[in-house]
């Protein structure tokens, strides 16, 4: 018996790739396509070729941030911050630390 239906839409999957590099949406992937995102969604080879895309292009961009930080002092630590458990306030709770924490406690008074 043949097969009936619409024939399988054609994806270009190296348009899906290059999309997801650069971070598209879905919507914005299947608005370039020209393809129903419920279609896109179905489809293991394109969602496969989409993730690629998409973690290629944050290796990508973590690269250039990281070239960034040898030039800029905000982009080394924000770095730091994000991949290295670096923040802003040391621990109160540092032995070396003598700061003092003060709260002010609402009077009952009426």
């Amino acid at each position: 018996m043949a097969r009936t239906g619409r024939p399988p839409v054609k994806i270009d999957l190296d348009l899906a790739e290059k999309l997801g590099a650069i971070q598209c949406t879905m919507e914005e992937v299947s608005a370039v396509m020209d393809i129903e995102k419920s279609t896109l969604s179905m489809r293991q080879d394109f969602l496969d070729a989409y993730k690629k895309g998409k973690e290629r292009g944050k290796m990508s961009l973590r690269r250039m941030q990281f070239e960034m930080a040898k030039k800029n002092a905000t982009m080394a630590i924000w770095l730091g911050k994000q991949h290295l458990g670096q923040k802003d306030i040391p621990d109160i709770a540092d032995e070396g630390s003598k700061a003092e924490i003060v709260i002010d406690e609402p009077s009952n008074k009426v």
